[in-house]
């Protein structure tokens, strides 16, 4: 059993594009009474384990087998706990962002702005959003701001946002206004976008794995995956992953392992 668990344990790299693996890492082993008949022993085996999607090289299984313990019990325990990464392009992040600006008008006054363009980077941890704009300011103003994740909405939102200060310069000599908290939180109101594609995307990619997967001789792994959880959001120089964590059941069969 414990030669099964550490081969189920390597990692799986489940998008070369983004440097995605799954990996699962089994805490405890449950075990019912067992029973012999025609030769053959039969018992139910359960398994407490984490399984998590991890960006960029490829990890360490985490399988140590001195620190498995076995357990018997007398009902199994069927709760499983798995990490998804949805991982959002900036490319992706900004096309959507850029729709959520269409056809909307920032004003005070007789002063207005249309927000034409949107485009997303990263630097020291934080977003900067750049939006290209036209009207009584043409041009480009920065803003940075910390992601986070509305679970009800499914959508990635900047806290804290604020013009950068070379915007700030820019603003204090053409536009004074724009630097006002009320022009600024309706311009927050649209800089958010939905992750529920990127989160549907991840779990498919998690389902082969969940779905009769077959790891080595006579081993088969079943699963569902239910209710999630947002747990934090980490940048890289190619996309934002938001790192959700999802409850479900998981089966791994042993039949006539060589």
């Amino acid at each position: 059993v414990l030669d099964v668990l550490e081969t189920v344990s390597t990692p799986i790299e489940t998008s070369k594009e983004y440097e995605t693996w799954f990996k699962m890492v089994p805490i405890e082993v449950y075990n019912t009474d067992a029973l012999l008949k025609n030769g053959k022993v039969f018992l139910d085996l359960g398994l407490k384990c984490n399984m998590q999607t991890l960006v960029g090289q490829m990890p360490k299984s985490g399988f140590n087998r001195e620190t498995i313990a076995f357990k018997p019990v007398s009902k199994m325990p069927n709760k499983t706990t798995a990490t998804i990464a949805a991982v959002s392009t900036y490319e992706s992040a900004s096309r959507i962002m850029t729709k959520n600006f269409q056809g909307k008008e920032f004003a005070n006054g007789s002063r207005k702005i249309t927000v034409n363009k949107v485009d997303l980077w990263h630097k020291d941890g934080k977003m900067i959003i750049a939006l290209d704009m036209s009207g009584t300011v043409d041009g480009t103003i920065y803003l940075s701001g910390i992601p986070n994740y509305n679970p009800i909405t499914k959508e990635i939102y900047f806290e804290n946002l604020d013009y950068v200060l070379n915007s700030k310069g820019l603003l204090t000599k053409t536009a004074n206004w724009l630097l006002q908290g009320m022009i600024l939180k309706k311009i927050q109101e649209s800089c958010r976008y939905s992750i529920k594609d990127n989160l549907d995307e991840a779990k498919k990619n998690m389902l082969p794995y969940l779905n009769n997967f077959s790891p080595m001789k006579g081993v088969f792994v079943n699963g569902t995956l239910d209710d999630f959880e947002f747990e934090k959001v980490e940048l890289n120089n190619q996309a934002i992953i938001a790192f959700i964590k999802a409850s479900g059941k998981m089966n791994l069969s042993i039949d006539g392992m060589e």
